[in-house]
């Protein structure tokens, strides 16, 4: 291995380098700005600024659609510049950060910064992607300005934890340091450990799907998207795993002991990891408001499009809609998440008239939909029927010289008013949800109860971490062999009493046995009492109660002598 020497010397001193030239920092924030100024003068912007619309519409109606307003110029005019920024100073803050190891204090303005830009970033990169699809590919929902408000705050929360989170390491005590870092290592390592098995157990099962379609290259992508649904369903069990291992190592060492003879009491003991585990809640509270259930939308699309070999994710397939004012039956074969990037396809359309007969009919493989309110139905065939409801020869339409190509402008129906009908709860995200419940308000509460207890399930499934959190770190502190097994026991009972709960309060909100806001907090507040209970045995010193059944072999003993002595007297 002598070949790998002049390597590893080389990198050893590029990293002295890196640590030891003077006001490196600046000087590498000096040299990002000049970039962007040289990108600036080379036009970066150019050929970047999304003027003509992405569905794989023709040329000639792209003319149609408006173009942005002159305020919004310098907005999309400066989007490449941020994400350049983004980039550039990513490269200088991990150069801050190489300087600044092992003093973390040195870091704790460059991340606020770093946080603060990536939040800015981030804010506007999806106030872009909503003004471009609310401009080219609006699908006739209707809008709440409230929920996306929200998402734009959920956005800022996430970029902003890593701050808070060193904030707090660095104005900590010593000891709250010591079990911050023994509570982060096995945090990192169950977390990765876990999503590793996660993916596997899928990839056995999806691996020749993507073989079949050709799309192994898409593999890792594929599954990288599917991180925060992964993070949101498994995080609750990392926190329980993670603070039992913590606790108990600890336990065994005797250092939780030494904190307490050293004068501090068990809340102030667990209070890093009791500020860590409600930062991973708020994070997953962000991620489940609308990038995890669409995550999961998004696999479960995609592998339809896989197994039926067609490009491009459907949000769902195979379904009929009825428009009764309309008299229309809409039988559709898929429909995609967004009509920006791809068509309806498979549609038929039945129209019929006072009496219930057919009256005309359109079959297309391929729809869209524009926002004034016009369907085009591509390679499209028409026919009529007569008063016996026998078809007549058909019309293939020419239109603007496109061939097959039919055009309607007389009908209410939009797409979200068609999908809308078939959508099920479990995988939209909040904003769907207020959509959905906006546009549908006038259905029966039985129709609308699931979607009205998923609005609620959204923020509340995501804080079973702190719950983990509370109940696990009881269970945890263990002075004896004994309480390390009586611990794990407890783990064990905690998981199933948690799987129990959320299914059978989910059940009550969608049946109307209970409150939709009440169905999803029940298990928490149960769980949670049960954690505060056991951590008041903690705190005052004593044993965890554990159910036993020695009351009942003592009153059989009881009777047996009594019984006893009945017969020798």
């Amino acid at each position: 291995m002598k070949f790998l020497d002049p390597i590893r010397n080389m990198l050893s001193l590029f990293w002295r380098w890196l640590r030891t030239f003077p006001h490196l920092g600046s000087l590498a924030l000096v040299i990002g700005a000049v970039t962007m100024m040289v990108f600036q003068m080379m036009g970066y912007h150019e050929g970047r600024l999304p003027w003509m619309p992405a569905n794989g519409m023709e040329l000639a109606e792209a003319k149609d659609w408006p173009m942005p307003s002159q305020r919004l110029l310098a907005f999309y005019y400066l989007m490449p510049y941020l994400k350049l920024w983004a980039l550039i100073g990513g490269v200088v803050y991990h150069i801050a950060l190489i300087r600044s190891v092992p003093d973390v204090e040195r870091l704790v303005w460059p991340t606020w910064i770093a946080c603060g830009f990536l939040a800015i970033w981030g804010v506007c990169s999806d106030l872009h992607d909503q003004l471009e699809f609310a401009r080219l590919s609006v699908m006739g929902e209707p809008v709440s300005m409230a929920s996306y408000a929200m998402k734009l705050v959920m956005i800022t929360m996430v970029c902003l934890t890593p701050a808070i989170g060193l904030s707090y390491y660095v104005s900590a005590k010593l000891l709250d340091r010591y079990t911050f870092r023994s509570f982060l290592q096995p945090l990192l390592f169950c977390f990765v450990g876990i999503c590793l098995l996660w993916i596997m157990w899928d990839l056995l099962d999806s691996l020749k799907d993507f073989q079949e379609a050709g799309a192994t290259g898409k593999i890792v992508s594929f599954y990288l998207g599917l991180v925060p649904y992964i993070y949101v369903e498994t995080m609750w069990a990392v926190l329980l795993l993670a603070t039992l291992f913590t606790l108990m190592r600890m336990s065994r060492a005797n250092e939780l002991i030494s904190m307490l003879g050293a004068g501090r009491s068990l809340m102030q003991i667990l209070r890093p990891i009791f500020v860590l585990a409600g930062l991973i809640s708020v994070v997953g509270m962000a991620a489940n408001y609308y990038w995890a259930p669409r995550a999961e939308g998004n696999r479960q699309a995609v592998m339809r499009a896989l197994s039926s070999d067609e490009e491009g994710a459907i949000a769902t397939e195979s379904f009929m809609y009825r428009d009764e004012p309309g008299r229309r039956t809409w039988y559709i074969g898929g429909f995609p998440f967004t009509l920006r990037n791809d068509r309806i396809r498979h549609v038929e359309v039945f129209q019929d008239d006072e009496k219930g007969r057919r009256v005309r009919s359109i079959r297309s493989p391929s729809v869209t939909w524009r926002p004034d309110g016009t369907w085009i139905f591509y390679r499209a065939l028409e026919m009529t029927y007569d008063a016996k409801g026998d078809p007549m020869p058909h019309i293939n339409r020419m239109t603007d010289g496109s061939m097959g190509r039919i055009d309607v402008a007389d009908w209410p129906e939009t797409p979200w008013s068609i999908i809308s009908s078939s959508l099920t709860p479990d995988y939209m995200s909040v904003q769907e949800l207020v959509s959905y419940l906006k546009a549908h308000g006038a259905l029966a509460s039985e129709k609308l109860a699931a979607f009205r207890v998923h609005f609620f399930h959204r923020f509340s499934y995501p804080w079973l971490c702190f719950i983990a959190a509370l109940v696990a770190a009881p269970l945890g502190i263990s002075f004896s062999r004994r309480g390390v097994l009586g611990g794990v026991a407890g783990a064990i009972f905690f998981l199933g009493a948690l799987l129990f709960l959320k299914q059978f309060f989910l059940s009550l909100g969608k049946g109307l046995h209970l409150a939709p806001w009440l169905c999803v907090w029940m298990p928490h507040i149960i769980l949670a009492a049960a954690g505060l209970f056991l951590l008041h045995y903690r705190s005052i010193n004593r044993d965890i109660p554990m159910p036993s059944l020695r009351w009942l072999t003592d009153r059989t003993k009881t009777k047996r002598r009594a019984t006893t002595a009945r017969t020798a007297a």
